[in-house]
């Protein structure tokens, strides 16, 4: 519920799919053997669902030459790689469990599929590429703090400065009123 209405920044992951009774209108045939895991639709919610740490892994997949992410797992530390960016911060676990999270994430929703069986690389769905589309591209900035202006009719303008560690671009969405 805290995700329908917005409360949540992101959505937990999905368990496993329950069973549902069939609704009447819902015709069965017994010779037709029905798939139990439908193809994915485009969600538009999406674009509210998607991480940052998401939105900026597919982003750099779909600018990479080949549409690839490439995951290493040598005896030393994990690699995460696309369009020659390392995304893992060496030696950080925390850093590579949000990222590896991203990965698979990406990987649940479809917009990504293994190239390989050892999943040493993913390669972008076409769902992938669409998603990534509607999204727009991903910006990130390094800095150590912002100001925010405000600017009135018949006042002078007031100023913050906030403190941080970087910005990123968010996409402008649009609800209904």
């Amino acid at each position: 519920m805290r995700t329908l209405h917005r409360q949540q920044p992101v959505a937990p992951a999905l368990g496993p799919r329950p069973s549902f009774p069939r609704l009447a209108t819902q015709p069965v045939s017994p010779d037709i053997d029905l798939p139990s895991n439908p193809a994915p639709r485009f969600d538009h919610s999406l674009r509210e669902e998607l991480s940052a740490k998401e939105r900026e892994l597919l982003d750099a997949a779909i600018k990479d030459p080949n549409g690839q992410i490439g995951h290493r797992r040598p005896i030393g530390p994990e690699s995460l790689m696309a369009n020659g960016k390392s995304f893992i911060e060496r030696g950080n676990a925390r850093s590579a469990a949000a990222w590896l999270g991203a990965l698979h994430a990406l990987e649940e929703r479809g917009l990504i599929r293994p190239a390989s069986p050892d999943r040493g690389f993913y390669h972008v769905t076409d769902r992938g590429y669409a998603v990534a589309d509607r999204l727009g591209h991903f910006v990130r900035w390094s800095t150590t703090e912002i100001k925010l202006e405000a600017y009135y009719m018949n006042a002078s303008k007031d100023s913050i400065t906030i403190a941080c560690s970087g910005v990123v671009e968010v996409p402008q969405v649009l609800y209904p009123k």
